[in-house]
């Protein structure tokens, strides 16, 4: 039996599945999207393979993509072939700007709360959970956990990274599954995750038992 992630995997942001002004067939396309992907941002697959592999029409399917670029989750760039003929690279944006009335679902009212009271609130939050000290120190992990990843792999280190530092702390740990999951050759990012959560041995550093 073969795994399900043998041809590949993504990662798909909560924020865009819930999403109330996405219809279902526009997050369903950037599932797609997402899934050839994989650890980068962008995707090439036609037109006609999109069709196909979700049996929807070409009309269908532009119709509810535009939804995805009207969002800001999604830019379309045109490169021309050497054939001369051209092909679409769909960029899977990291971040998205909403002015006050096109806010996510998580960030809309609730229970008369206010968009501007829950945007205040969620500012307080963070500045009183950081100082600058523990920000300066977080980056210089950051940037620890992204070299060692680039030098594993010899490729750029994914955005979603940072997740796994901020779940489990400790760089030294991460390292470890990520030299494992390596290794043996499996997904970095998802198997790293798995054996950090399940797997526990004898080895630790820094006074921490560290899973591999």
């Amino acid at each position: 039996m073969n795994s399900i992630l043998a041809e590949g995997y993504g990662i798909i942001p909560k924020i865009v599945m819930r999403d109330e002004k996405l219809s279902i067939e526009a997050k369903a396309i950037y599932a797609y999207l997402a899934a050839f992907a994989g650890n980068r941002f962008e995707a090439y697959p036609s037109v006609e393979l999109i069709c196909h592999d979700l049996t929807i029409s070409k009309k269908r399917l532009l119709a509810h993509r535009k939804q995805l670029v009207e969002r800001g989750y999604l830019d379309i760039k045109r490169q021309r072939t050497d054939n001369g003929f051209s092909n679409n690279i769909y960029v899977l944006k990291q971040s998205v700007c909403y002015s006050n009335k096109s806010l996510p679902h998580e960030m809309v009212a609730v229970q008369g709360v206010t968009e501007q009271s829950v945007a205040e609130q969620h500012v307080a939050t963070i500045s009183n959970r950081f100082n600058n000290n523990s920000l300066n120190n977080n980056k210089l992990k950051i940037q620890q956990l992204t070299e060692f990843y680039e030098e594993l792999t010899g490729e750029q280190a994914p955005a979603q990274l940072t997740a796994l530092l901020t779940t489990y702390q400790d760089v030294s740990a991460i390292m470890e599954a990520l030299r494992e999951a390596h290794a043996k050759k499996k997904p970095l990012l998802f198997y790293a995750d798995y054996l950090l959560k399940n797997a526990w041995s004898s080895t630790s550093f820094g006074g921490t038992q560290i899973p591999f």
